[in-house]
């Protein structure tokens, strides 16, 4: 018999506790954050995943997210605050608060949504990478982290602040574009990674993150969160602090990963299934 790969199979049909997709309203700082959230075939609690997108999230790793349910996981994906039909301004600050709510959430219906309180993943990409870790690190419920293409919103403080006013304005610029589907101030968003930048700097979280289990994935090619700057100094931290490790640099791709989503999806599938289970 041909081993299941949900890569390539489905999951056979479970008339008594089929797969389903919910709508979901999430409460955070008094606005509704929506999301969506799929659950697994099978009567048992699963393995659930909290996928959050990046900045502003107009990638939102469906297919990731289809994957892992053949796998056997819940998948939750939701908007921030501000973004993407959810109330309220977005911020970073709301973006760490609103995937609190949403773990907070899952726990609180775990029995509703066949939710295994005990086997929770927080998965990212870029800014999703870097709250997936400084929610991860704060919470010790929350024993597996994936950060995939992982933006250090601290470290690129630093680096404005050691700029010029000249390279301030292009970044403040470029952020006004990025911000155009959010509720949110670009300008305001650099101050506020400028205010907070030693305690959104991902490095410092080594020592927090004893007992998780970590996944950093990287791309070569990535000009928005450049390995040399975001994703080599996490692992030389996480590495000398003896954090649960596993690195990986997908060569030849970008940011988005749309070169290797097949290799992406794989070594995330690997991790969940020697890591996580």
């Amino acid at each position: 018999m041909t081993p299941f790969d949900s890569l390539s199979h489905n999951q056979p049909f479970d008339a008594a506790a089929p797969a389903a997709d919910y709508l979901l309203e999430i409460e955070s700082g008094g606005e509704t954050l929506f999301g969506t959230l799929l659950v697994a075939a099978g009567s048992a609690a699963h393995p659930t995943v909290i996928l959050l997108h990046g900045f502003p999230g107009s990638e939102k790793h469906g297919d990731l997210a289809h994957i892992l349910l053949r796998a056997g996981c819940n998948v939750l994906s939701f908007s921030y605050r501000g973004s993407w039909g959810s109330g309220g301004v977005y911020s970073f600050a709301h973006v760490l608060a609103d995937v609190g709510a949403a773990v907070a959430f899952l726990r609180d219906h775990a029995a509703q949504y066949r939710v295994d309180v005990a086997n929770m993943i927080l998965l990212g990409h870029s800014v999703g990478g870097w709250a997936a870790l400084m929610v991860g690190a704060a919470d010790p419920g929350i024993s597996h982290i994936i950060s995939m293409a992982g933006f250090n919103c601290g470290r690129f403080a630093k680096d404005v602040l050691e700029n010029d006013d000249f390279l301030i304005m292009l970044a403040k610029q470029s952020w006004v574009h990025e911000a155009k589907p959010l509720n949110a101030d670009a300008s305001d968003l650099i101050d506020e990674v400028v205010t907070n930048q030693e305690a959104w700097d991902v490095t410092a979280l080594a020592e927090r993150l004893h007992g998780r289990a970590v996944l950093l994935v990287a791309a070569a090619n990535d000009d928005i969160a450049a390995p040399i700057i975001h994703h080599e100094p996490m692992v030389a931290a996480y590495e000398a602090a003896g954090v649960a490790l596993t690195a990986t640099v997908i060569e030849k791709d970008g940011h988005g990963f749309y070169n290797s989503r097949t290799r992406l999806a794989r070594t995330i599938l690997d991790f969940i299934e020697n890591d996580a289970a």
